[in-house]
């Protein structure tokens, strides 16, 4: 724990993460006290009820898939470094991909009052949640070893 604190590299991707969560928690939580509607209802013929889920799914997909594509082009970097800049774009785009279907289906939501789509949502935001970048994740994606992560750490 206490190397997590002394990596300003490491750090900032955590920043990076916890403010994106908060921002979207935050807008669950304003839109729901906004709406306080508890209906689950699925209207075969609410073209939401069909949009919803597929964004979710492919942004899932797209999030997972373009990880890890970068994640062999970071580990070809010949400095720690360079691996870093490519490690932390990666994942913010696999943030990007995530947080952009949840905030479309909290606003479906908002715009229907059909408490799915905020379920949705709050899905993905649990799957977000377990993508905090730790030490031994930043290790493992990038297979540092043992200078490299004195460089880093």
């Amino acid at each position: 724990m206490q190397q997590q604190s002394r990596s300003p590299k490491l750090k900032t991707i955590q920043i990076i993460h916890l403010a994106l969560l908060a921002g979207m928690v935050l807008y669950v939580a304003i839109v729901f006290f906004l709406k306080q509607s508890t209906a689950v209802k699925f209207d075969k013929d609410d073209v939401f009820a069909f949009i919803v889920p597929v964004v979710a799914i492919m942004g899932a997909f797209a999030s997972y898939f373009l990880f890890g594509k970068a994640l062999p082009q970071a580990q070809r970097q010949p400095s720690a470094q360079g691996k870093l800049v490519i490690y932390q774009t990666a994942l913010i785009m696999r943030y990007a991909f995530l947080e952009g279907p949840a905030l479309f289906a909290t606003t479906v939501y908002f715009l229907t009052g059909n408490f799915l789509f905020l379920a949705i949502a709050i899905a993905i935001i649990a799957y977000f949640t377990t993508l905090r970048p730790t030490k031994e994740k930043l290790t493992n994606d990038l297979s540092l070893n043992y200078d490299d992560q004195q460089l880093l750490f």
